[in-house]
């Protein structure tokens, strides 16, 4: 009986030791694999290297294309504003001669004139008290303006002062008589944005 028990001890210990065999064999197949087909790991490692490259430049290029857009684009807004300043004061003045000489009609001439160019949405010349004195639009003029443009541009007393809301550049510029503020110049200019497509 000891025998048939040692035989059947030493197949279980036999099984045993296939298994383990066989489970050291599993184990280590991925590095022989490897060894045999070392040429095609590397050209796998290759090209995945390759493509991560390739998708992180693309990244890299595209995030400076938008930040040279968004450079671009600040800057051409700081120039439309500037250039704005730059036209807005000798309007003033302009207009300031013609007031105190009480010549109403050359001014409309003038306003109706620039309000042709291009990206020009109105022009507005607005008493202190409130009310329109000449427009491009004549349909606001002997009217209040308070609830169609904001009030704080009304009382601009210093410099000509751009504004930017939905997407219009608002110009304020005050005009002074001898001893007192006698109207505001208010212009609504909407620039031509730029479309910068970034692919």
């Amino acid at each position: 009986m000891k025998s048939t028990d040692d035989k059947k001890q030493s197949a279980g210990s036999q099984q045993v030791a296939d298994a383990l065999v066989k489970n050291k064999k599993g184990k280590t197949s991925f590095w022989t694999l490897l060894k045999k087909h070392s040429t095609l790991f590397l050209l796998l490692t290759g090209v995945l290297v390759a493509f991560i490259f390739f998708y992180w430049n693309d990244f890299e290029v595209k995030r400076e294309k938008e930040s040279i857009v968004q450079s671009a684009t600040n800057q051409l807004d700081a120039n439309n504003q500037e250039m704005l300043k730059l036209m807005t004061k000798p309007l003033a003045w302009s207009i300031r001669a013609d007031m105190m000489r009480g010549n109403l009609e050359q001014i409309d001439l003038l306003i109706l004139d620039l309000i042709k160019e291009r990206n020009f949405q109105f022009i507005h010349l607005v008493a202190p008290n409130g009310n329109v004195v000449l427009s491009t639009n004549k349909s606001y003029e002997g009217k209040s303006i308070d609830n169609k443009i904001d009030a704080s541009l009304l009382v601009v007393r210093s410099e000509v002062v751009v504004v930017e809301m939905d997407s219009v550049l608002y110009v304020a510029a005050p005009i002074f008589g001898v001893d007192k503020q006698i109207a505001t110049l208010l212009i609504g200019y909407k620039p031509t944005k730029l479309d910068f497509e970034v692919k």
